[in-house]
């Protein structure tokens, strides 16, 4: 869900005055003049309501929201009214397109509304086939290194984007063409999406005609439930290297096992089909499968799994020989005694009605 406000921690009083003087910065010199004499109504929880400088109004600043900005002073909460022009404003710089955001001139607006407007937008860049970020007045094309926010309009970001600008939001609109390459390197910690995109829990689906997939997920997870998916995109996961502890629907691209494209390996989700440890997180030691099939070698290239939970997968489905890649196995709960595993085990039953295997040596 798109949020309805910006949360801007209470800067130093060093960092708020440099933020003023910036502001400050963006308009002609005849203006500055103008901002500098400005004055604003404020109104306080404590009932007063006072007549503030720009300067002053801008250092109180705690967060802006869509149709009102928050101040603080000596503890004292306060509201700085906004006109209908601000509410369009911020609408559009929330949730417009890039036709509407290219449309868009702050100039109307007063001047402590464009500094609250530049705190809440200033460090976005909209991509949609180049960057574009806001100037002060307008969304002009952009060159800016840095952000700390990313909206994708549309299309898709170039590789290694979101790496170098260090940004930590994401926001996925409808005609976004993302994948988990994009997410490669980078430092995202939130992200969110718009329909047909969903972010749930870390990761991020897609609904197609043909089902819901798994796209991608947070790279600094350490555990991720995959929700109910019919497909998981190739690499979904690739950028998931701190992943300690994984749940899944089943194992491989699809929940569909007779589909001529099936492939039901756990390396898929990871970008490949290797042997050993290379293609799963080193820090990737237990993984809980609730269904699907467990075909021959499901767990081909991933000697790191310690445990691995089978419970409520089909006796039927599960493989024999679907695990013995697993050489750091230390304990296996599956829904049959029979399975072949590399090292030995001892195998009890239990009250589910599947085993519980445990290495012994």
């Amino acid at each position: 869900m798109v949020r309805r406000g910006r949360k801007i921690r209470c800067l130093a009083a060093a960092i708020l005055l440099t933020e003023v003087i910036a502001g400050l910065l963006l308009f002609p010199f005849s203006e500055q003049i103008g901002l500098a004499r400005a004055s604003y109504e404020c109104f306080w929880e404590d009932g007063t309501q006072t007549t503030e400088r720009y300067a002053d109004v801008c250092a109180a600043v705690t967060e802006v929201l869509e149709e009102k900005v928050l101040l603080e002073r000596n503890g004292v909460q306060g509201v700085l009214s906004v006109s209908g022009e601000y509410i369009q404003a911020y609408r559009t710089l929330r949730d417009g397109s890039l036709a509407e955001l290219l449309a868009l001139s702050l100039s109307a607006l007063c001047g402590a509304e464009r500094f609250a407007l530049g705190i809440a937008f200033g460090k976005t860049v909209f991509y949609g086939e180049e960057p574009f970020a806001l100037d002060g007045t307008r969304v002009v094309r952009s060159d800016r290194s840095s952000a700390e926010t990313v909206v994708l309009l549309f299309g898709e970001l170039p590789e290694g984007y979101l790496a170098e600008t260090g940004a930590e939001r994401l926001v996925l609109r409808p005609e976004a063409l993302f994948s988990a390459d994009a997410l490669e390197g980078s430092g995202i910690r939130s992200i969110e999406a718009e329909a047909p995109y969903s972010f749930e829990r870390g990761a991020v689906y897609l609904d197609t005609a043909g089902g819901k997939r798994l796209v991608a997920a947070l790279p600094e997870l350490t555990f991720l439930e995959i929700g109910q998916v019919d497909f998981c995109d190739e690499g979904a996961l690739a950028s998931c290297m701190q992943l300690c502890s994984l749940v899944l629907p089943f194992v491989g691209n699809t929940r569909y096992a007779e589909g001529k494209e099936y492939v039901g390996r756990l390396s898929w989700l990871f970008g490949g089909e290797g042997a050993g440890e290379s293609v799963l997180p080193p820090s990737l030691k237990a993984v809980r499968v609730t269904g699907g099939a467990i075909g021959p070698f499901a767990f081909y290239g991933c000697g790191g799994l310690e445990e691995i939970d089978l419970c409520g997968t089909d006796p039927a489905s599960v493989a024999r020989d679907a695990l013995i890649w697993c050489d750091s196995l230390r304990m296996l709960h599956a829904p049959r005694d029979d399975l072949m595993l590399t090292g030995n085990f001892s195998c009890s039953p239990l009250d589910c009605g599947c085993a519980l295997y445990q290495r012994t040596d």
